[in-house]
C-alpha cells in the first residue's frame, strides 16, 4: 500500500467497484482495447471457469450493487480410457525418467 492504499502496480488505483478486481485486470481501462474485465472466476457450485463480465473499470459507488455475470465458462470433462483425442489435441511431453542418462 502506499499512499492512501491500492495497488502499487496500478499506481494506487482502488479495486473495480463493480467487480472487486484490481484495475490490472481490466482491459481498458488504461487506454486501448475493448473495456472489460479479464480475471477468471469459478462460479460457486462446479468444477467450472470462467471469465468476469465485468463491463469495465469504475469507482463509481453505484456500481458497488450491479450484478456481475461469469462469462465464457468452460467446464473440464474428463474422457474415458476409451476415447480418443480429439484432432489436434496438444500432447503432453513424454515423462522423463530420473535416472535416464
Amino acid at each position: 500500500m502506499h499512499e492512501g492504499g491500492g495497488c502499487l502496480t496500478c499506481k494506487g488505483s482502488p479495486a473495480c467497484s463493480r467487480c472487486g478486481h484490481a484495475r490490472r485486470h481490466h482491459r481498458g481501462a488504461f487506454g486501448g482495447g475493448d473495456p472489460g474485465c479479464k480475471a477468471r472466476v469459478a462460479p460457486e457450485d462446479g468444477l467450472a471457469v470462467g471469465r468476469c463480465g465485468c463491463s469495465g473499470y469504475t469507482r463509481e459507488p453505484a456500481a458497488l450493487w450491479e450484478p456481475v455475470p461469469i462469462v465464457d465458462l468452460v467446464e473440464p470433462r474428463l474422457r474415458t480410457a476409451d476415447e480418443l483425442d480429439p484432432p489436434g489435441a496438444p500432447h503432453l511431453a513424454p515423462a522423463r525418467d530420473l535416472f535416464d542418462a
